[in-house]
């Protein structure tokens, strides 16, 4: 064989080699099965990677990606909320790949996806497992796909980007009338971050504005202290 046709073999062979997903550590496993029970995490991370193309395709976000965090964070016994769903930002291979899966395929891996393009999982047992897919070219979602944290095997959404997220929420008014009012909004945020170190993710984050400090009842940070970007936002999402 020429040089000249082995060298693109092996370009592929190395492209490959680093797409290969790396086996997902046991604590995630135990991760994923204590935020959605009833749902086999093996299979689930393995259906998942077959819907993008690759693990490597994909971030996942939300609160899903607090229980892994939480792995690193929180110490045993310390236990969060259960997510609605299972949230992920998918770059736009993924997104390729998931758009062009047939009807068949989605039936084959005991899936249904929905006009919207919501997979739905069945779980051993109540509702099914609802998989929410946003593309990282929607506003605000890039940096979930190009600076996530690597955890047992998972890209997952950095914490500080996670709380940022959801104190913008807290002023959206879309987002409060789901909740039922900003006291429950409020309620839910301090349950699902209570066991967390708000002081560092405070210091550290970009969103923390006089309104939101408002609502927590926070002290205010100093002028030199604070840095706030002022996001143009475009609708909720409703990531949960």
């Amino acid at each position: 064989m020429k040089v000249s046709s082995i060298a693109p073999a092996v370009r592929l062979g190395i492209q490959n080699l680093h797409r290969k997903a790396p086996p997902i550590g046991a604590k995630a496993l135990e991760a994923f099965a204590r935020a959605h029970p009833g749902i086999d995490p093996q299979k689930m991370i393995t259906t998942i990677d077959k819907l993008f193309g690759g693990r490597h395709t994909y971030t996942v976000i939300g609160s899903t990606s607090l229980h892994l965090q939480a792995l690193r964070f929180l110490k045993p016994g310390q236990n969060l909320p259960l997510p609605n769903d299972f949230d992920v930002a998918v770059n736009c291979e993924g997104m390729n790949h998931f758009n062009n899966v047939s009807a068949r395929e989605i039936e084959l891996q005991g899936l249904s996806k929905d006009p919207c393009g919501i997979v739905f999982m069945p779980r051993d047992k109540g509702d099914a497992l609802k998989i929410d897919v946003t593309s990282d070219r929607e506003f605000g979602f890039a940096k979930y796909t190009v600076a996530a944290n690597q955890i047992e095997g998972m890209k997952v959404a950095q914490i500080n980007h996670t709380y940022d997220e959801e104190l913008l929420r807290l002023i959206e008014p879309e987002y409060v009338e789901l909740c039922g009012g900003i006291d429950n909004a409020k309620a839910m945020f301090n349950e699902r971050w209570q066991h967390f170190d708000q002081t560092r993710l405070r210091m550290h984050s970009m969103t923390l504005s006089p309104d939101i400090q408002k609502i927590l009842n926070l002290p205010f940070k100093p002028a030199s202290d604070a840095v706030v970007i002022h996001h143009e936002r475009q609708g909720f999402h409703g990531k949960q």
